[in-house]
């Protein structure tokens, strides 16, 4: 999934940059995103139909996938991660014949920002609303958590998701992550004069 994920902001940067995305890259994309698309997992779906979207390709039937997300979306035992997954994966795929439990996830998800949950999980279900056409129940609360959680735990995972979150509260969480940036960027190699490196490798990084 890491992969799928590195690959998809990949076709994004090469299609935005019109850089190092040929003809061959572009075909090549395709064919993984359409494999990635028949799978039952909501993160493959997720991924696939946002890249082939990025690619402007055209999503093939999407029947059985819209039911593999609202089954999922009805699941009692549906992590956040997942119903970030179906989210986002609804909201690329736009016609699927039936609308999701729209009232039941976003209760699930504000109970998440409201029990002591990890920064991931604070993204996941931030960005799954923000999906829905939803905002947090609380934003200064979220934000006072989210900032909590990460001077505890400054890795670098945690920064990314502190400003993804912060991106989604207004002008507080905007100014939030402004006053943190110096901090992430302290925490990266330079390279040749002219990029910045993180440890960890490319999805690190990315």
């Amino acid at each position: 999934m890491v992969f799928l994920s590195i690959f998809v902001a990949s076709c994004y940067a090469g299609i935005s940059t019109n850089s190092f995305f040929n003809a061959n890259d572009r075909l090549h994309g395709k064919r993984v995103l359409l494999e990635a698309l028949s799978s039952s997992e909501v993160g493959g779906i997720h991924y696939a139909a946002v890249g082939l979207k990025i690619l402007r390709e055209t999503l093939p039937s999407t029947a059985v996938q819209c039911q593999n997300l609202l089954k999922t979306s009805s699941d009692p035992k549906a992590t956040t991660e997942a119903l970030y997954h179906v989210a986002q994966a609804f909201k690329a795929i736009g016609n699927c014949p039936q609308p999701l439990p729209v009232l039941n996830i976003v209760k699930n998800l504000q109970n998440v920002l409201e029990k002591e949950a990890n920064l991931q999980e604070l993204y996941y279900a931030v960005e799954a609303l923000a999906a829905l056409g939803q905002k947090p129940a609380d934003s200064g609360k979220l934000l006072k958590a989210a900032q909590l959680l990460l001077k505890k735990n400054d890795s670098l995972a945690n920064f990314g998701y502190f400003f993804y979150i912060s991106s989604n509260l207004g002008n507080d969480g905007a100014t939030a992550a402004f006053s943190r940036i110096e901090d992430a960027l302290i925490q990266a190699d330079e390279v040749d004069g002219t990029l910045l490196q993180f440890e960890g490798g490319l999805s690190t990084t990315g």
